[in-house]
């Protein structure tokens, strides 16, 4: 846990001058993060990624799936005592790329299921503004029970990582 720790604050720390990374390093980001939280959980965390053809290359911002993931766990695992089974997918979709963040509860209590955008969908959303300004989607919601995903939906840009 310590090492994954370490490697994860040395990225984070390498990384804090780039606006933009690759989709894939940024999932590197979200397996070392719940790397550090299965540690914690152990066989209640569960991380599939699940990347479409060609969107490992796509740009998108720095650290910006880390609090989507943070909130999964939090709202599955952390507050319910249950299971919590989290997917990262991506796909290519005319001229952008969509990423959803899917969260599975095996026991989601009815008050969980409650929506109200709290710290982290805030700060997604108003990082998303600023790089995008009405360029983008987010949205998010109970798809079906038990279940809760965050869509983004960018600009397809593809390349070498900017500052």
């Amino acid at each position: 846990m310590i090492a994954r720790l370490g490697e994860f604050l040395r990225l984070s720390i390498d990384g804090r001058d780039s606006r933009m990374i690759c989709l894939e390093e940024e999932i590197r980001f979200v397996e070392l993060y719940f790397g550090i939280e299965r540690v914690r959980f152990e066989d209640r965390v569960h991380l599939r990624v699940n990347l479409g053809p060609g969107t490992e290359s796509a740009l998108v911002p720095n650290l910006i799936l880390q609090p989507l993931v943070e909130n999964a766990l939090r709202h599955g695992a952390w507050e319910h005592g249950g299971a919590a089974r989290v997917e990262v997918a991506s796909r290519a979709v005319d001229h952008s790329v969509e990423i959803i963040v899917r969260n599975e509860q095996k026991s989601a209590p009815e008050a969980a299921k409650l929506i109200r955008e709290g710290v982290g969908l805030a700060n997604v959303r108003s990082r998303l503004q600023l790089l995008y300004p009405e360029r983008f989607r987010f949205e998010y919601g109970w798809n079906s029970p038990g279940v809760f995903q965050v869509l983004i939906a960018l600009p397809a840009s593809q390349g070498e990582t900017t500052a």
